[in-house]
């Protein structure tokens, strides 16, 4: 009989078709189940539904929560948009966002995923209100800078920097983490709401969301 049950903190799982991938927050890793969507149905909120024979598998693998009623993480929005970055910035605004984005690099280098995307809240207790044409101001500047930042990372650095640099306005952002596979790619991105920030619809729906942060 299938019943349903929530998955161990940290653990985010998505269905592609008939696989199943799983992101290990604590661990830094994706695993793939091939076939594992034909056994088990990811439900959003860290909960998993399949028969108690692949239940008990999974429990034995340490990925089911002790408590099955306790959500552990959210459901990540279907991206339907993207912000588009403002007219060039002129020096002010971009020097300011460049100290902002080395202090970004400096803060993400040696930290683990788990430490990672723990961070970069807003720095007041009270976010801003979304202002459209405030962020993408801001992002502008730092497409603008990033070129000429040391240390340029993938997507992971880039997501981080900006995230961080929107927390010091006071903006508080979704940090999305996709994947796809055969072959198998991760992705990462902004959004707030279902709007891509800092990035492009084209290429981010292409990834099945598996976590958000």
């Amino acid at each position: 009989m299938a019943r349903q049950v929530t998955l161990a903190a940290g653990l985010h799982m998505v269905r592609i078709r008939d696989d199943v991938v799983i992101l290990d927050v604590g661990a830094d890793r994706y695993s793939c189940l091939v076939g594992g969507g034909t056994r088990l149905t990811p439900v959003g909120s860290g909960a998993v539904i399949a028969d108690d024979d692949i239940l008990q598998e999974l429990q034995s693998a340490g990925l089911i929560a002790p408590n099955p009623e306790a959500p552990t993480c959210r459901t990540p929005v279907t991206p339907r948009g993207e912000l588009t970055a403002g007219e060039n910035q002129g020096p002010i605004p971009c020097l300011d966002t460049a100290i902002r984005t080395l202090a970004a690099t400096a803060a993400f280098r040696g930290q683990s995923l788990a430490q990672l995307v723990g961070v970069a809240e807003p720095s007041s207790n009270r976010p801003t209100p979304f202002d459209c044409r405030r962020i993408s101001a801001r992002v502008s500047a730092y497409l603008t800078v990033l070129p000429f930042i040391p240390f340029e990372g993938l997507c992971l650095q880039r997501a981080y920097q900006l995230r961080r640099v929107l927390a010091s306005d006071g903006q508080r952002v979704d940090w999305v983490f996709g994947v796809k596979t055969w072959p198998f790619f991760a992705h990462c991105w902004l959004q707030i709401d279902d709007l891509v920030i800092g990035d492009r619809l084209d290429r981010v729906r292409s990834f099945a969301p598996i976590a958000v942060f």
